[in-house]
């Protein structure tokens, strides 16, 4: 009897965390398509064919997005080899330092990062943008924790071969670590894509803008239209969870111990 009451208590708990969480995007959804008490895709029309700024904003946050993602890739996964396969002087404390780094908001690090990038002249660029996102220390803590998962004796087998790193990396750790390369690929992506204050502290050219920025600066009084943008901002994020959803819950259940 207290197993069933116990059970009725989290199926009912969950049905209320779903509704907290789904309710929201689901009148955002339904509010895009309805305009004076009707159905309409007006809303998309006008944002997609009549704005002058979603479009642009769009294709800047899409090309920043992938440009960090193909670079975090790169360096998270040669940080995640080296701190789950070599050992080398002070390595647990480097790691502690990186679980430190990736413990700091963004807005903690805003201010160091604008006076460095203003020290080099980046500011106004969006190099500054593809280095705060490529450089990020949580893409090392989850490859690190993903490597450790491989064999070493597939490794030592290829390096008999005359396989050197990037053969090894690409061939044999990404393949049987793919649902941890594809987590990050979709974590780095949605918060690449979620950007909003770092561009607006490196850029000072609103026309630089990506989307996020763009959206949280919308104001607009037709709320079919604010709806209908923020229904399209959801939309690769989703497509990405809706085809990963498998692997990106697989890649986030790697563990390990710091060495």
């Amino acid at each position: 009897m207290k197993s069933r009451v116990a059970l009725f208590l989290r199926v009912v708990l969950c049905g209320i965390l779903m509704v907290v969480v789904i309710f929201p995007v689901l009148y955002m959804f339904l509010g895009s398509l309805i305009k004076d008490g009707t159905f309409s895709l007006d809303s998309y029309y006008q944002i997609l064919l009549r704005h002058p700024y979603f479009l642009p904003k769009f294709w800047i946050s899409l090309i920043l997005s992938f440009a960090i993602v193909l670079g975090q890739l790169v360096v998270s996964c040669l940080a995640g080899f080296a701190f789950a396969k070599y050992s080398f002087f002070g390595k647990r404390m480097l790691f502690i330092m990186l679980i430190v780094l990736m413990l700091l908001p963004v807005q903690a690090v805003l201010v160091p990062n604008y006076i460095v990038f203003g020290n080099l002249g980046l500011l106004g660029t969006w190099w500054p943008l593809l280095a705060a996102g490529i450089f990020t220390p949580f893409g090392a803590f989850l490859m690190t924790h993903v490597f450790r998962s491989v064999p070493d004796e597939l490794i030592e087998a290829a390096m008999l071969e005359g396989a050197g790193l990037p053969r090894i990396l690409c061939d044999i750790m990404a393949p049987v670590a793919r649902a941890g390369v594809i987590s990050l690929i979709i974590l780095s992506f949605i918060d690449a894509w979620n950007m909003v204050e770092q561009p607006v502290a490196f850029l000072s050219d609103t026309s630089k803008y990506p989307l996020g920025v763009f959206l949280a600066y919308f104001n607009s009084e037709n709320l079919p239209l604010s709806f209908a943008c923020g229904v399209l901002a959801l939309l690769p994020g989703f497509l990405l969870f809706l085809f990963y959803r498998d692997e990106l819950t697989r890649g986030l259940t790697y563990t390990g111990q710091v060495e």
